[in-house]
């Protein structure tokens, strides 16, 4: 556990919060699979760089140190800012294809679709 954190998207598609459509990024452990957070991002976005900032610290505080490396199974814009504060604190940011966390990535999909996303559907 610890070793590495996992930010992917957890929405299918957009969903609606009264000011407009947002995705939301989930930052993940990958061993344990304990979920440390989330950021929504306007659709179409960026993250703001300080929520990023204090998801990553979230993490660092939950499990007393830092991951060793970050995860992104794509790069765009948001990713990006993640990729930059993670290097940022030191840490080794690696790129997988998508299908390598699939089952982990649907699983955690499926519950947030379910629970969290259903208005949206």
């Amino acid at each position: 556990m610890g070793e590495a954190w996992i930010v992917f998207r957890v929405n299918r598609r957009p969903f609606r919060i009264e000011d407009g459509l947002y995705d939301s990024y989930i930052l993940m452990d990958v061993g344990s699979t304990y979920i440390f957070g989330q950021v929504f991002v306007p659709e179409g976005g960026r993250p703001v760089g300080t929520d990023v900032e204090e998801l990553l610290q979230d993490a660092r505080r939950q499990q007393i140190r830092w991951a060793r490396r970050l995860i992104v199974t794509k790069e765009g814009p948001t990713e990006s800012v993640f990729i930059e504060k993670a290097k940022d604190h030191g840490l080794r940011v690696e790129k997988f294809p998508p299908n390598v966390f699939q089952p982990i990535v649907e699983e955690i999909r499926e519950f947030f679709q379910e629970h969290m996303f259903k208005k949206n559907i």
